[in-house]
Formats: C-alpha cells, sequence, structure tokens
C-alpha cells in the first residue's frame, strides 16, 4: 500500500481516477477495500482493471471489472481484496502488497 498517483481529467478525455482511499495495514483475514471515484467526460469508461502484487510471490491475475452502462460517465464505489483464501497460502502479517487500478474506456486504453 503506498502513494496514491491521480492525473488531472481536464487535460484529457481519457477515463481518470479522481480520488482513492484504501487502509495502510491490516490483519491476516482483513478485507482490503480501497475506495475509488473515477470518471469519463465522454462517458465511455468501461472497465477497471485491478492488480495485486504480493512481494516475495509475484503477481496475482488480473481482476477485470465491467461497468454497468450507469456508472460509464462517473463511478463512485469500493474494490475489495480479501487477504484470506482456502485456495491460498497464509498471508503473513506485514506483507507488503502493492494494488495497482486502471481505469478504460471504449476508445481510449488506460
Amino acid at each position: 500500500m503506498g502513494e496514491t498517483k491521480l492525473q488531472n481529467i481536464a487535460k484529457t478525455n481519457k477515463p481518470a481516477i479522481l480520488n482513492a482511499f484504501a487502509e495502510e495495514k491490516g490483519g491476516y483475514g482483513f478485507i482490503w477495500k480501497i475506495y475509488i471515484e473515477a470518471e469519463s467526460r465522454n462517458g465511455d469508461m468501461d472497465k477497471i482493471a485491478v492488480i495485486v502484487d504480493q512481494l516475495g510471490y509475484g503477481y496475482y491475475p488480473t481482476d477485470w471489472i465491467v461497468l454497468k452502462p450507469q456508472y460509464r460517465k462517473h463511478f463512485i464505489g469500493y474494490l475489495q481484496w480479501n487477504t484470506f483464501s482456502s485456495k491460498g497460502s497464509y498471508l503473513a502479517e506485514r506483507t507488503q502488497i502493492t494494488l495497482n487500478v486502471s481505469i478504460f474506456g471504449q476508445l481510449e486504453r488506460e
């Protein structure tokens, strides 16, 4: 978890994340919620890609979230990542996780 980089939507028609917030720390079994606000000036925002990178493990497969038509111009909500899985290995305390969130439009890609 760490730095949040946001682009200025006034300079582009590409979909952009306007605001983002996530808890800095959480224990094993914690449901990590990442709150975002995103906007597309031309209303073509259609997908959110989430990539998790775990130090010492590597990248998890990309999660794709397809936005319903009513959220393609403006989206406010949260994404969640569960730190517990019965199919995965134990996530030790103080394991560093990096989460990358990208917004895609139908005409532009990221």
